[in-house]
């Protein structure tokens, strides 16, 4: 985790971790890696101690500080971190295993400047309605739930502005030509 609200990005190995966006972006192909909260704090807590052993113990209460949390936790934690930074069984490229001590994140990290990324044009989307074809008014929230979800999913990819449901769905009723809605 983080140790203060400084934006800070690290980069080692082909990747940059944005502690402030709280993102891992894999730099060549340029694409952002989805990590669960907890297995991101893990990542950066190694990276901030780069080159140190951090015993289990420490890791655990600083990953989970106020709950109860097991030694299985952490380690599947450390194996979807290999598995998010494509690390093969057999290689070490990233974050060692000391049997019965702990981790040691061993890739050379360097601090960097955060990218700056308003320096490119922002992409937005609605996602209007879907029409019920089907003739049943029954069937309406297939057709609501279809078009949540596409918002949801598209509202997760970084530099894409999303347009809120309760604005897309406000043409629900009122068909409005698509160009119009566009402006």
């Amino acid at each position: 985790m983080p140790e203060s609200n400084v934006p800070t990005c690290y980069e080692f190995g082909g990747y940059l971790l944005d502690t402030h966006r709280r993102r891992l972006i894999q730099l060549s192909p340029r694409q952002p890696i989805s990590l669960p909260p907890r297995v991101f704090d893990t990542l950066a807590y190694l990276i901030e101690r780069a080159g140190e052993l951090i015993d289990k113990t420490t890791l655990l209460d600083a990953i989970w500080p106020d709950s109860v949390a097991e030694e299985n936790s952490l380690n599947q934690n450390i194996s979807l971190l290999r598995r998010a930074l494509a690390e093969r069984p057999t290689e070490h490229r990233f974050i060692i295993t000391v049997p019965g001590r702990g981790y040691r994140f061993v890739a050379s990290v360097r601090k960097v400047a955060r990218p700056e990324e308003a320096s490119a044009p922002a992409t937005s989307v609605a996602v209007l309605p879907f029409v019920n074809l089907t003739g049943d008014a029954a069937n309406d929230y297939l057709a609501d739930g279809l078009a949540e979800e596409l918002i949801h999913q598209l509202s997760k990819l970084p530099g894409l502005s999303v347009a809120a449901r309760t604005s897309s769905f406000a043409y629900r009723r009122h068909p409005t030509d698509v160009r119009r809605i566009a402006r």
